[in-house]
């Protein structure tokens, strides 16, 4: 009968038995011995040791100014300049553009991304607005290092504005073997997510279905009254996000038998208008998006400031 049997003492001593016919279990016990002496020793990593560095990207819409999302913005535009040196070329209307990469441009700190009107515009010193024609392929690099560009995510969806951190997350595995996941840290997740046409059988029913369910109250959705504070925010209310229309339209335990049936009662077709109608709308009530995939942040990420 195939068995492993390990002894390991406090000085790190390791003394493995594997008794079966297949060679690669031993290739792993080695594998993980040169990885538990690598901790032990310190300063060291085995073979597969590894990760990647992970800078989040937002979907911004099609209008965006970082000071809006970041009370406070302390970085300059002359600051920028200073660190950047000789790599930033300045242009007329006090923008730059990178030395060694042309399709890189600066801009200042209060530059605002308008999508529709394809402009970045900005106050010089004297008060003068200035502006930058907003342009695919070109990545438009705040001072504080917030990236912005113009990207069309997927075939049939609309042009985005999509903003990147300026510092990643370090994903390392200082000690693993092979298979021990490594590679999945550093992998798109881009085969996970599809896109494609919604087809309405029936339009005025469908608009009308999707008309109750924006109207709804939804306080009595809890199955715990203590949930139940009789201030559920509408299903269009700004400060929801794509997500939470997902979860208030799914079925949950955390709901009540009659609400979770109701949800039941709902075609697919008038679920995706709902969360297409959920799109985040700017101040001025032009919506900033209508991609039912996208995921909305409130804000654009911590390493922004």
């Amino acid at each position: 009968m195939p068995f492993k049997l390990t002894a390991r003492s406090a000085d790190g001593v390791i003394i493995t038995l594997i008794s079966d016919n297949y060679f690669g279990y031993c290739k792993k016990e080695v594998k993980t011995q040169i990885s538990f002496s690598a901790n032990l020793l310190g300063r060291a990593e085995e073979e597969h040791a590894g990760g990647a560095i992970v800078f989040p990207s937002y979907d911004l819409g099609e209008d965006f100014q970082l000071s809006t999302f970041v009370p406070v913005v302390d970085h300059t535009f002359a600051e920028a300049l200073t660190l950047l040196g000789d790599r930033a070329e300045p242009q007329p209307g006090g923008w730059a553009r990178d030395r060694a990469h042309p399709d890189i441009c600066y801009v200042p700190s209060d530059a605002r991304f308008d999508l529709r009107t394809q402009r970045v515009t900005w106050s010089d010193s004297p008060g003068s607005e200035q502006f930058l024609k907003l342009l695919p392929g070109q990545t438009y690099v705040l001072p504080s290092g917030y990236k912005v560009e113009m990207v069309k995510p997927d075939e049939g969806r609309r042009w985005r504005l999509s903003g990147t951190t300026a510092e990643g997350l370090l994903c390392h595995k200082p000690c693993t073997v092979s298979g021990g996941g490594k590679s999945e840290i550093s992998k798109s997740i881009a085969d996970a997510t599809f896109t494609g046409p919604v087809f309405v059988n029936d339009l005025a029913g469908d608009l009308d279905l999707v008309d109750a369910i924006l109207r709804r109250n939804y306080d009595d959705r809890f199955r715990d009254p203590s949930n139940q504070s009789g201030r559920a925010r509408p299903l269009l209310h700004p400060g929801r996000s794509l997500g939470s229309v997902v979860k208030l339209l799914s079925r949950s335990a955390d709901y009540t038998d009659a609400y979770n049936d109701w949800l039941g009662t709902i075609p697919a077709t008038s679920a995706t208008l709902c969360s297409s109608s959920s799109a985040p709308t700017s101040p001025s009530g032009r919506t900033t998006g209508g991609s039912i995939t996208a995921s909305t942040p409130s804000t654009p990420g911590p390493a922004t400031s």
